[in-house]
């Protein structure tokens, strides 16, 4: 005959299967899992959406913008102190900034920035019209950076993804632009290659 250690250890403590039944069935076990159960669903929807206070205090944002591929143009710097019209809508952002580009690299200050989260949108606008000029498909021709670097491949990426603490009286930060022309065109180029050395 052998051990079956399952047999073992799901009668111990329990004299026989009605008295296992009875103790998991019982009407206290059932209330106090449910009570439970309750306390939790409510703790969770109290602590979903809490609001950060921040001192009444203001900070200087200096920004550096690399990576830029001509200096045709002007990169305009978009901040955003929620996700309302994050990142298109440059009249929703708290404010906007038009910088002149120098030998690939732009720099950008923002002053009297009160505490609190924010965002960075970057456009090199290099025919000055204002706006992101894309192809038919939708697809980006002007150079475009966020802040915090975030990892995107569709779309623009979320505010929460890009934002970060403005809680001293001095802070700095570096955004890349980023080319989805040039970017597709070494995909394409290295397709190529990949595919001639078959």
């Amino acid at each position: 005959m052998l051990f079956n250690p399952y047999k073992l250890t799901i009668y111990q403590g329990f004299h026989n299967r009605e008295e296992l039944k009875r103790y998991f069935c019982s009407t206290g076990s059932l209330l106090s899992l449910l009570i439970l159960i309750s306390a939790l669903f409510l703790f969770s929807g109290c602590a979903e959406k809490a609001e950060q206070v921040f001192p009444q205090a203001t900070g200087r944002l200096s920004v550096e913008i690399e990576g830029f591929r001509s200096d045709r143009g002007e990169a305009l710097v978009s901040l955003f102190s929620s996700q309302d019209g994050f990142p298109e809508d440059m009249e929703k952002a708290w404010q906007d900034l038009h910088v002149k580009i120098k030998e690939g690299r732009a720099l950008a200050a923002f002053t009297a920035l009160p505490y609190g989260t924010y965002a960075l949108g970057v456009l090199h606008d290099e025919d000055m019209n204002g706006q992101m000029d894309s192809s038919w498909l939708g697809q980006p021709r002007e150079g475009f950076g966020f802040s915090g670097r975030p990892e995107y491949n569709f779309g623009p990426p979320s505010f929460n993804d890009t934002a970060f603490l403005m809680v001293s009286k001095s802070r700095q930060i570096v955004v890349w632009v980023r080319y989805e022309t040039e970017r597709q065109n070494k995909q394409n180029k290295l397709r190529t290659d990949q595919n001639g050395k078959q």
